[in-house]
């Protein structure tokens, strides 16, 4: 459920999911279920959240391309 509005999210449940966005990478076909996979600089990310809300749906995508670490001992600030 995403709170405060209590909208429902459009793929709890499908395929026995219990993610709340759909996220693909590369050629992976869209609509795929999160998983393990460590993303890489230069991978395509698709993020895709749609949810239910008052007997309405709304979905809405965006992909993006994994930027290089610009510090690759993981250091912030």
């Amino acid at each position: 459920m995403a709170e405060p509005f209590a909208a429902l999210a459009l793929v709890w449940g499908q395929r026995g999911s219990h993610a709340v966005i759909c996220a693909s990478v590369n050629d992976v076909i869209v609509h795929g279920i999160p998983d393990g996979y460590r993303l890489q600089e230069g991978d395509l990310l698709s993020v895709d959240c749609g949810a239910y809300l008052d007997g309405w749906a709304a979905d809405a995508a965006v992909s993006v391309v994994i930027p290089q670490d610009p510090d690759p001992c993981g250091r912030r600030g």
